[in-house]
């Protein structure tokens, strides 16, 4: 790959992060004149277990299929992509079932509120999102930049309008904000699964394989893990010493320094 060439990719995937992470940048003054401050906590807690999640159901095994496919032949691919993809099915969907039984004793304990539906919702949007996340990463890995930003900026329009619709429209409170993010990660998963259905086939399953992706991901699973407690802790932090009004006054401001970290990240 050339410098320009780089360049140019590196631009591309820069503007899609920051405009997919930036849709809460977007919506903050939004959600701050139509929330309570215990409401806007609630939402808070959501998005920091959302983000805890998302690096635990991964397991690494996101950066270990970036790692193994990039320098891969066609076939090679198509069995990392299979055992990868298999692999976080099998584990989300468990996750998803286990969700259902201890819902509400979960959203007491994260979320604070006695909301069971809370956690069937975020666990419906994490299912999509780790899964989302791997189509996505194969357009990375195949240098398909244009694309991936057309899915980023569907991703920005789509959680944008579903936000207004169902919280300022409909009045459904933090119900709305869940049920939105969770439409559109469905949404964009429908439309990405075709990527994924032309990349994968059942004959290349391989405990050899899956081993072997295994090992390069675990080390990365612990990484991430005490890299989330470093950085999204304080919320649950506040929450222990004072009350949820305090978080939500706190992510509000917290916020507001979004945009510079999201340019740094991209």
């Amino acid at each position: 790959m050339s410098i320009k060439s780089l360049g140019r990719q590196s631009l591309i995937y820069i503007a899609g992060h920051i405009a997919t992470r930036g849709v809460t940048f977007l919506l903050l003054p939004f959600y701050t004149n139509v929330f309570s401050l215990e409401d806007y906590g609630i939402i808070s807690l959501v998005y920091t277990f959302l983000g805890f999640m998302n690096v635990i159901l991964h397991y690494g095994l996101d950066a270990s299929m970036l790692k193994y496919y990039v320098p891969a032949d066609v076939e090679d691919r198509k069995s990392i992509v299979t055992n990868v993809y298999i692999s976080l099915v099998v584990t989300t969907i468990s996750y998803f079932i286990l969700m259902m039984f201890f819902g509400e004793y979960v959203s007491r304990i994260l979320f604070s509120s006695d909301l069971p539906k809370l956690t069937i919702l975020t666990s419906g949007i994490l299912i999509f999102d780790v899964l989302l996340s791997i189509h996505v990463l194969i357009l990375r890995a195949e240098s398909r930049p244009v694309l991936f930003t057309l899915i980023n900026i569907l991703n920005v329009i789509s959680s944008l309008s579903l936000n207004i619709i169902f919280v300022a429209f409909l009045k459904m409170g933090v119900y709305g904000v869940l049920i939105s993010n969770l439409i559109t990660s469905g949404i964009i998963f429908f439309i990405t699964i075709p990527i994924i259905m032309k990349r994968i086939s059942i004959a290349t399953i391989s405990i050899h394989q899956w081993k072997k992706l295994m090992k390069f991901a675990l080390p990365l699973l612990l990484a991430g893990i005490f890299s989330m407690i470093m950085e999204l802790s304080d919320r649950y932090i506040l929450l222990y010493l004072t009350n949820i009004e305090t978080v939500g006054l706190y992510n509000a401001g917290y916020k507001i320094g979004l945009f510079l970290v999201l340019v740094i990240m991209g």
